[in-house]
């Protein structure tokens, strides 16, 4: 799902409101409960090696050529292993700062990921979609 940070910034761009500076990079994180439309929800997992996912989001092997309006990650995303529990993660998301910053996407797990001890955290290539469609009425 797109956030409403991020919604404004495209309408703004596409709209000719605002010039729209692509981030140079892109964090990928994780959250144990709903970041919300608003992207200020999420709750990650603190200490135990956690950290968000950096990608260089200036080059396009990062993401799928968009089909239908949908695009998904071409490379796996790894996080480091654990050095403790993180809980139980629902969520995963992308935002535009390493810690802070706005979360620009976000969607449930399919099913959700209890992180203990040692466990290294990955999404294969195609795992993530990012997807700018109305739902089907």
């Amino acid at each position: 799902m797109i956030t409403y940070a991020q919604a404004y910034k495209l309408l703004y761009y596409n709209f000719g409101q605002v010039v729209y500076t692509v981030p140079n990079f892109l964090y990928i994180g994780l959250s144990s409960q709903n970041p919300g439309k608003a992207g200020t929800n999420a709750i990650e997992p603190t200490g135990g090696n956690y950290a968000r996912v950096q990608y260089s989001n200036t080059s396009s092997a990062y993401w799928s050529e968009p089909i239908n309006g949908v695009m998904h990650n071409s490379n796996a995303i790894t996080f480091q292993t654990s050095s403790e529990p993180w809980g139980t993660m629902t969520y995963v998301f992308i935002a535009d700062s390493l810690t802070g910053g706005n979360i620009l996407y976000y969607e449930a797990l399919n099913t959700p990921m209890y992180v203990d001890v040692n466990t290294t955290v990955q999404f294969l290539p195609a795992a993530l979609e990012i997807s700018i469609v109305n739902p089907e009425a």
